[in-house]
């Protein structure tokens, strides 16, 4: 027997009009249709994208984000913010590079935010100009009036007069802070004021005039596989400083090297409690780990006396591995493969397994795991981008295997790609795939007694209703 039935109009109208809708891309640079960031920013809606080609841009004025984007540069190596005169962001109006402002969903990568001093002397040594710490001001990025789900990463921060990225004393919720390197900032490297539930992991933190990280009445942070370090004498108080009120704070898997005149760990002041520092790894550190920290809870705590490749261990953060953008490989990859790579020409594509080509993927403790078929290269070069054409990684990686696992954020759609590495010294890439973690969406329908869901398989959009009394319906189309 056959069936016919009408489906509402309005049920129809809500079923092919749910689809989301990516925002805008607006370029910024030579040649591109902005100049300047802040005209950017000024007309994006939100959802856009601002992509920031590379370049040397000169600020004097703070770039002030206050609608939910994503900000990107060209990789930190290509794209630099600085300013050429310590009078520029001395106010508290104009503290910053980027301030972001009483907004949420903001996401800032790919950039160099690098100070107006010419070394780390001049921001260490107290008779000097550019003496840094002094004050609130000369950030990075500064977060004001109550900013959640901020998420900064892959970005180089060095020879600032403050801090590199800095809260303010409203309470800010979910953000995420990784993949960044500070390396010379005049005050701390991050700093937050009453923070909750804030993520810090995969940093590298070396030579901070005062601390790398301070979590003043912060609480239930999650701070993991860093790096501590340490490159002048007397360049730093503490790597860590728990601050007045911080609660429930839980510190693993995090490496302090060479801190050789920092205290690990220390409290100001400091009255909070619940605090826990556990399976950590000091190397060359003062025999002092932990200085006046109440309320903590130390756990497997390891003293080494040689040092060791830590992230290849699980521990730290290994700055070799921080993602670049067009322009370069990763850093510590210039000179090729070593070894050589005979009997691969590149004629055989790595073809991609896992994520299925546009399936919905949960993620795994943050990452996704990624696997593709083995074309007897010796290397391969793993590229994730939001953008279908790649004019922007969000992660570059190389393994010499044929799966790797990857941090990236929920409820976002990426491309991904694999190259095997040829005997003539390059890659040899092969064909793209996209997925999105999360789940797949439910759509809501009227009336309420149906109900539908929303899949893509295999490059097609699903569509499957129930309580329409048939079985099996299923309305298929290409998905966008």
């Amino acid at each position: 027997m056959r069936y016919k039935t009408t489906l509402p109009l309005i049920l129809i109208l809500l079923l092919f009009t749910t689809a989301v809708v990516s925002g805008e891309t607006l370029k910024v640079g030579s040649g591109q249709k902005y100049g300047s960031i802040s005209s950017a920013v000024s007309d994006a809606q939100a959802g856009d994208t601002i992509f920031v080609t590379g370049g040397t841009y000169i600020l004097t004025e703070s770039v002030k984000i206050d609608k939910p984007l994503i900000i990107c540069g060209e990789g930190y190596k290509n794209t630099i913010i600085t300013t050429n005169s310590k009078a520029n962001f001395a106010s508290e109006s104009n503290a910053a590079f980027f301030i972001v402002s009483k907004t949420d969903n903001v996401e800032i990568y790919g950039f160099h935010f690098k100070g107006p001093a010419t070394s780390p002397r001049d921001i260490m040594d107290e008779s000097q100009t550019y003496h840094g710490g002094k004050d609130e001001y000369h950030n990075g990025i500064k977060l004001v009036g109550g900013c959640n789900n901020i998420v900064i990463h892959d970005n180089y921060f060095s020879l600032l007069l403050s801090d590199g990225i800095r809260t303010s004393t409203s309470v800010d919720t979910g953000n995420k802070y990784y993949n960044n390197i500070f390396n010379t900032t005049g005050h701390d490297g991050i700093q937050t004021w009453y923070d909750r539930d804030t993520e810090i992991f995969n940093n590298y933190f070396a030579v901070v005039c005062n601390n790398a990280l301070r979590l003043a009445n912060s609480d239930r942070s999650y701070i993991h596989h860093n790096t501590f370090t340490n490159g002048l004498t007397n360049s730093g108080w503490c790597s860590i400083e728990i601050e007045h009120g911080a609660d429930d704070n839980t510190f693993k898997n995090n490496v302090f090297t060479r801190t050789t005149d920092n205290v690990p760990y220390v409290g100001y002041q400091h009255t909070g409690s619940g605090n826990y520092i556990a399976d950590s790894i000091y190397y060359r550190t003062p025999s002092t780990k932990i200085s006046g920290v109440k309320g903590y809870v130390g756990y497997n705590n390891t003293e080494y006396t040689t040092e060791y490749d830590w992230a290849s261990w699980g521990y730290g953060f290994d700055p070799k591995k921080l993602g670049t953008f067009p322009g370069g490989n990763e850093e510590g990859n210039e000179g090729g493969n070593e070894g050589g790579n005979e009997g691969y020409n590149g004629s055989i594509k790595p073809g991609l397994i896992t994520p299925s080509n546009g399936s919905y993927v949960a993620l795994d403790g943050g990452n996704v795991n990624f696997t593709w078929s083995s074309v007897g290269a010796s290397k391969y070069n793993v590229q994730v981008s939001r953008f279908e054409n790649f004019s922007s990684f969000t992660r570059n990686r190389e393994t010499t295997g044929t799966s790797i696992s990857l941090g990236l954020q929920d409820n976002v759609t990426y491309y991904w790609r694999v190259g095997g590495y040829t005997s003539t010294g390059g890659w040899a890439m092969g064909n793209s795939g996209v997925f999105t973690t999360g789940q797949a969406p439910s759509i809501p329908v009227t009336p309420a007694n149906y109900t539908a869901n929303v899949t893509i398989e295999n490059g097609q959009l699903v569509i499957r209703i129930d309580g329409l009394n048939l079985s099996n319906l299923q309305l298929r189309g290409v998905a966008a």
